[in-house]
């Protein structure tokens, strides 16, 4: 079972057995396969992932990774929608706050679940995204070179590109010459 991919197709029905056999007899829905898992305890969850990386003839932490990563996504709700306003949300905190990124992200993140208690938010993935986009964002800005303020009411001397003039017969020759070569 060890072939790229095709572990992951089995994971479910092997997570699901393996649960099925350790704490509950009766059939599980994968909704269910997954609400088990998070109300197991930590010792009850402690060696999971190498049993069943034993099954799948894979590394337990592949494993761990594959559920905590990928697996678990499809019981949460998609906020790709609200990814934007995320950022813009923790980047205007800092820089209006001075807060650390890591503090802004984690308050913006809380207060968007206050907004919408509905949604079922993965904080893994959301403080992930948020936090790499506002720290691009920052860096990016970081980088730039500062603008040199004018002293006086000094003018900016308008500065043209120069015209460039080039026979268009001329050019569709020699492009002609190129591509026969």
């Amino acid at each position: 079972m060890k072939s790229t991919g095709v572990w992951k197709q089995n994971f479910s029905e092997i997570f699901t057995d393996y649960l099925k056999q350790q704490y509950n007899p009766q059939g599980l829905t994968t909704n269910q396969v997954f609400e088990t898992y998070q109300n197991l305890n930590e010792g009850a969850r402690r060696g999971i992932w190498v049993s069943i990386g034993k099954i799948l003839g894979i590394k337990s932490k592949e494993v761990h990774d594959f559920f905590h990563n990928t697996w678990v996504k499809q019981f949460y709700d998609d906020i790709s929608l609200y990814r934007c306003d995320l950022v813009e949300t923790v980047y205007n905190m800092i820089k209006a706050g001075g807060k650390k990124i890591s503090e802004a992200v984690n308050c913006t993140i809380s207060q968007f679940q206050k907004i919408h208690p509905e949604l079922k938010v993965h904080l893994q993935s959301t403080y992930s995204f948020v936090y790499t986009q506002v720290k691009r964002r920052n860096d990016k800005e970081e980088n730039q070179p500062q603008s040199i303020p004018r002293q006086n009411n000094q003018s900016v001397p308008d500065i043209k590109p120069p015209e460039i003039k080039f026979d268009i017969n001329d050019f569709l020759l020699k492009l002609n010459e190129i591509s026969t070569k």
